[in-house]
């Protein structure tokens, strides 16, 4: 496991770090493992074997290995990688959902732009608010409806349903979508020639 400092609230998708996924080494030059088995160095590609899971941790983003590697013993499963991991995170677009001090089920923010939030985008190491009050263990439920985002609480045993924290969540933009094109013309028609009279 390896995390690096972020304090923007970037958001990272879970496999960001796989194969197929991450920005470093799609073409799987890069060595993922070396170990060694009857005094031989054995290496596996890291295009095809390693995958990550990708986490936020308070300020920062971390890395664990979740495949292991395929052979017998004596082979081992290693938690280090060779592969200069590199992934694509999106920039954060801040909703305020806010406090529930009523204790109501769920409180909803108006939201018209269609933005999108992880289910967990409230959870410790993930809202953008309070990230260094570690004492705040509320767990919260993200999800949309209709034009309004809202969060409701998961962990009701501390605390009941309610929460005094202004809860604020990290978001992207939704994808552009692609332009329609446009139709192709139909082409003109030939005029059709006039025929050539008889000679006289």
């Amino acid at each position: 496991k390896k995390c690096v400092d972020e304090h923007n609230g970037w958001i990272c998708e879970r496999n960001s770090g796989d194969p197929e996924r991450r920005l470093n080494d799609r073409e799987g030059k890069q060595w993922c493992d070396k170990f060694q088995a009857a005094g031989q160095t054995w290496q596996d590609r890291g295009h095809r074997w390693c995958k990550f899971n990708i986490t936020r941790e308070g300020n920062q983003i971390c890395a664990t290995r979740t495949d292991f590697t395929i052979g017998k013993p004596p082979y081992r499963v290693y938690s280090v990688w060779w592969t200069k991991l590199e992934i694509e995170c999106k920039a954060p677009v801040s909703v305020l959902i806010g406090s529930n001090k009523q204790g109501r089920k769920a409180v909803c923010a108006e939201e018209k732009n269609g933005l999108l939030c992880g289910e967990s985008s409230g959870d410790p190491g993930y809202r953008l608010n309070d990230r260094f009050k570690t004492e705040l263990k509320d767990k919260f439920k993200i999800y949309r409806n209709g034009n309004q985002l809202c969060a409701q609480k998961t962990n009701v045993n501390n605390g009941g349903q309610g929460w005094e924290m202004e809860l604020r969540i990290a978001c992207t933009a939704p994808p552009t979508p692609s332009p329609t094109p446009s139709p192709t013309p139909e082409p003109t028609p030939e005029p059709t020639p006039s025929p050539t009279p008889s000679p006289t």
